[in-house]
Formats: C-alpha cells, sequence, structure tokens
C-alpha cells in the first residue's frame, strides 16, 4: 500500500513569524513513514508546513506522481480548517484514496472529524502500528474493525473499534525514517540557535506521568515512556 504522510501547510505565517519560530522535521511523520517501511508498504513524506511558497497545484502534482492509497493527516487544533481544507483537496483529486486524520485533536474529537465526508478513517491515539495495520487490513480487503484504535463510518453510523494500548517499549519502534527528510529546509528559532545551520530533533521520550487538565496528557499519552540513552546517542 502506498501512503503519502503530509502536513497542513500553514500560510498565514510572514518571515519574521516563520524565523522566531523555527522549524523542524515532521517527526511524527517520519516515524510513521518508518513504521510503514518495515512492514513492506511504501511511503512518502511531503512536509508543505517547511515550505510556506508551495501552492495546491504543486501539492497535488506531487500527490498524484506518487498515486496513494492511503493519505494520512496529522491534526492540531489552531490548523484544522487546513486540515480540512487539504483533506478536500486531496479527495477531490485522488478519490480512491482513503484520507486518515490522526494526532492529537482527532484523538479527542474523533466523531467531530468524521462528519466532514472527506475524511474516511481517524486513528485515536499512537499511529504507529495502527497505520501499518491499516494498510494491511486494506490490502488484504479485510474489514477495518480488526484494527485498534481506529474510527470510521460503516452504514450512515460511527463506529469505534477497542482502544489501543500505548506502546511500553519504545526503543522497539523503528527509528523516524530519516532518509525521507529534506534538512535543508529545518533549522532553529532566532530565540534558541547556536547557529543559523541546518538542524534536527529527536525523541528522548514520550507521555507524562502527570495528569494537568490543560494538557493533552490527561486525555492520552498519560505513561511516560523514556529511550534508553544509548539508543538516543546511537540515532
Amino acid at each position: 500500500m502506498k501512503t503519502l504522510l503530509i502536513s497542513t501547510p500553514v500560510r498565514f505565517m510572514t518571515p519574521y513569524h516563520r524565523r522566531t519560530r523555527g522549524c523542524m522535521p515532521p517527526l511524527n511523520l517520519l516515524y510513521l513513514a518508518s513504521s510503514l517501511l518495515n512492514r513492506g508498504h511504501e511511503a512518502m513524506v511531503l512536509d508543505t508546513y517547511s515550505d510556506q511558497g508551495i501552492t495546491d497545484a504543486e501539492i497535488l502534482a506531487r500527490a498524484a506522481a506518487f498515486s496513494p492509497g492511503l493519505i494520512g493527516i496529522p491534526t492540531y487544533t489552531v490548523a484544522m480548517p487546513e486540515a480540512f481544507s487539504l483533506a478536500a483537496l486531496l479527495k477531490k483529486a485522488l478519490p480512491q484514496a482513503k484520507i486518515v486524520f490522526g494526532g492529537i485533536h482527532a484523538s479527542y474529537l474523533p466523531a467531530e472529524c468524521l462528519k466532514d465526508a472527506n475524511v474516511d478513517l481517524v486513528v485515536i491515539g499512537e499511529g504507529e502500528d495502527a497505520l501499518p495495520e491499516i494498510a494491511d487490513a486494506l490490502d488484504a480487503g479485510r474489514p477495518l474493525e480488526t484494527v485498534k484504535g481506529l474510527a470510521f463510518r460503516s452504514g450512515g453510523k460511527d463506529v469505534f473499534t477497542p482502544p489501543r494500548p500505548e506502546s511500553e517499549n519504545m526503543d522497539a519502534k523503528p527509528l523516524p525514517a530519516w532518509h525521507l527528510a529534506e534538512f535543508d529546509r529545518y533549522y532553529m528559532s532566532s530565540t534558541r540557535a547556536a547557529s543559523d545551520k541546518r538542524a534536527a530533533s529527536t525523541l528522548s521520550m514520550r507521555g507524562c506521568s502527570y495528569n494537568c487538565v490543560f494538557c493533552t496528557h490527561s486525555f492520552c499519552y498519560k505513561t511516560a515512556r523514556l529511550r534508553k540513552p544509548a539508543a538516543v546517542a546511537d540515532e
């Protein structure tokens, strides 16, 4: 299964905003890509967030050239209008592709996401195991009910599969697909930069053991899971 992983373009930032905010590689998409590749699927990462000048026509041309059967879009509350617009753009051009939303906003409000006719599936919680299983099921023609942590429409109703447990061993995950990152696009913010050279980040832990009501950890990713320091250094 060919899977396109695409970030939402953010076109309201000025050059000043971009420099002060910085721009790091999309670790979420790179982790998803490595999980798909590890299961024998094809993956393409299109980071439109890092390319503020990209047009809709360019997005469609690159997506069409890859011809995905599955399209993954991460969601953040502040950028949901852009996420829905991107889903509509891609669904019109590639109607055969299943569009799946994932990330924080989708995990909190899967039913709200499914109200949009262009959104076929919603991953609730972590996606590194769920997305390859979705690709497996679609390739094999198996029911999506076999995939945990998933929401979708069926027979005019929203279907929610059993929750997926959090991954306990972070070091067991394939490393991000760094070969798919265009490093010349990434740099530290002007408030943190020690140089203006290209930059990247790495993940040393996931989750949190606290339960602050204002934080996403109060709903998901509740357990703090640390990687071994040697594994981070090796990466």
